[in-house]
């Protein structure tokens, strides 16, 4: 999968980086786990013994960001808080899954806004299920 997208990206002549790790607040571990009784069917869960590394946004992004998307299975605010430097100094477009856990509903616009109040929210559904809500943020 990732050999697809890295020649789909130099095809098109895209600026990437391969950062072999999930995103989170900290530079720490994770363990994946099956949650099919919830809304998502797969999640993440901070381990000290995970078998997926984590690392944050802004340990990463030191040129100009024009939007971050995020559907990283409930750890969407971790990685927002992550990349609270990289959201204020470039004020990217910003789509970032809100039906993970419920409170990422109203909590991660909240983060969002105390990062820059500047933006503009809006939400999409994109599924008659439970699931797919996007949040998108935009400055205008």
């Amino acid at each position: 999968m990732i050999e697809h997208i890295t020649k789909k990206l130099e095809n098109q002549q895209v600026a990437y980086e391969i950062i072999n790790a999930g995103m989170s607040n900290e530079e720490s571990f994770a363990l994946s786990y099956d949650k099919k009784d919830e809304q998502s069917a797969f999640s993440l869960q901070a381990a000290l013994n995970g078998n997926i590394k984590l690392d944050y946004i802004d340990n990463h992004m030191k040129e100009k960001v024009s939007m971050i998307k995020m559907d990283i299975e409930g750890f969407e605010y971790r990685a927002l808080v992550g990349a609270k430097q990289t959201i204020s100094l470039f004020q990217p477009y910003l789509a970032i899954c809100v039906y993970h856990k419920q409170e990422d509903i109203w909590k991660i616009p909240e983060l969002i806004y105390s990062i820059c109040p500047r933006y503009k929210f809006y939400l999409r559904h994109y599924s008659l299920f439970p699931n797919e809500t996007v949040l998108y943020a935009i400055i205008s």
